[in-house]
């Protein structure tokens, strides 16, 4: 075989190593975008919808007892005082309507996510709703009565189950929360799988350029 023809050889091996080498690593940086894609626009946004949900039932439970305190104390002041606390009694009733708002945006961001993304964990969609109720309720019941007047053990009663199901709620958050996180640590345990096989995918396809360059070399100066 003329050298002439060797070169020509050469260079089209060498081009078409360069072009495997070339696909093989935009093939894998793509596996590696869409991974992180995947955690951006699916696990990330479920994250900070149950984080809304969190702040939305913390602000229900401190407002409905401050109502209750507030309401205790409307009994017991003279009338410029009256009017001050009816004032902070109304701004609080807003703000219950704003946590409500909140909440309900954001299970309703939730259910989507979840319906799209992880269908086989709607369960937990189903628990928050109905802790959500459960605490609405009382709030609401307890709010009712203590504007009627009614005080002792009755309220003291609705007091402790107003508690537990904050509490319930919030171990709820707390589980849909370390579903969503255990999603993450195996998306990125799959990514740095992943990141291993790139690394050395490329390190085979260069040696293998390297080494299929110095044979074709050490053939043409053999003929020569």
């Amino acid at each position: 075989m003329k050298i002439r023809t060797k070169l020509v050889l050469e260079v089209i091996v060498l081009f078409a190593l360069v072009g495997m080498i070339s696909f093989v690593s935009i093939m894998n940086t793509k596996q590696l975008q869409d991974s992180f894609s995947s955690i951006s626009s699916e696990t990330l946004p479920v994250l900070d919808t149950l984080k809304d949900m969190r702040y939305a039932s913390t602000q229900l439970s401190a407002i409905t007892m401050e109502i209750v305190l507030i309401e205790d104390e409307t009994r017991n002041t003279g009338e410029n005082e009256y009017r001050e606390l009816e004032e902070i009694l109304e701004i609080n009733f807003y703000k219950i309507e704003q946590a409500k708002s909140l909440f309900n945006d954001s299970f309703s961001k939730y259910s989507n996510l979840m319906i799209e993304n992880y269908d086989d964990e709607i369960n937990t969609t189903e628990e928050l709703a109905a802790k959500w109720n459960d605490l609405l309720f009382i709030s609401n019941k307890m709010i009712q009565l203590k504007t009627s007047g009614v005080s002792g053990l009755q309220i003291l009663q609705l007091n402790q189950d107003f508690n537990s199901s904050f509490d319930k709620m919030n171990a709820e958050i707390d589980h849909a929360i370390e579903l969503t996180s255990g999603n993450i640590d195996q998306r990125q345990e799959y990514i740095d799988l992943l990141v291993t096989e790139v690394t050395w995918s490329i390190v085979i396809a260069l040696n293998l350029f390297v080494l299929t360059a110095l044979v074709i070399r050490f053939l043409i100066l053999r003929s020569i």
